[in-house]
């Protein structure tokens, strides 16, 4: 890959881990910005390694391949950031209910340690969507 592309890649990662950060509040990021440039930097290395680990593994890119493999990469790449910045936490969060009078979801709390893998998914979930928009869909 040329360094261009290599570089977009990376910006992209770093944008979809700073959105995920706003959206979903179950992973507080250290507040020194060196750990939480490395943490940041360490999520998006695994993004960018997405591409290569389904091509190892021979696996056709699609949606959803794309989302399992970056949701298991980014997963493990935040339980190994709490190894290296200690201020790195996940936090319970409960969500509130919805009601749309012909269907209810009555609110729930995510526990700590399932707080990962849904942040894993969220920041899957948004590269996922980004890629397809990139690609026009094919």
């Amino acid at each position: 890959m040329k360094l261009k592309n290599i570089l977009f890649q990376l910006f992209v990662c770093f944008l979809v881990v700073g959105t995920s950060m706003i959206i979903y509040p179950g992973v507080r990021y250290p507040d020194n910005p060196v750990f939480l440039c490395m943490i940041i930097g360490m999520l998006s290395l695994a993004l960018s390694l997405t591409d290569s680990v389904l091509k190892f593994l021979t696996i056709k890119q699609k949606f959803l391949t794309r989302l399992i493999v970056a949701a298991a990469l980014v997963t493990v790449s935040l339980y190994l950031g709490k190894f290296v910045a200690n201020d790195l936490t996940f936090l319970s969060t409960t969500v509130k209910s919805i009601d749309l009078h012909f269907f209810v979801i009555k609110s729930f709390t995510i526990p700590n340690e399932t707080s990962v893998v849904v942040a894993g998914i969220v920041v899957a979930t948004l590269y996922s969507i980004f890629y397809k928009l990139q690609t026009n869909g094919k």
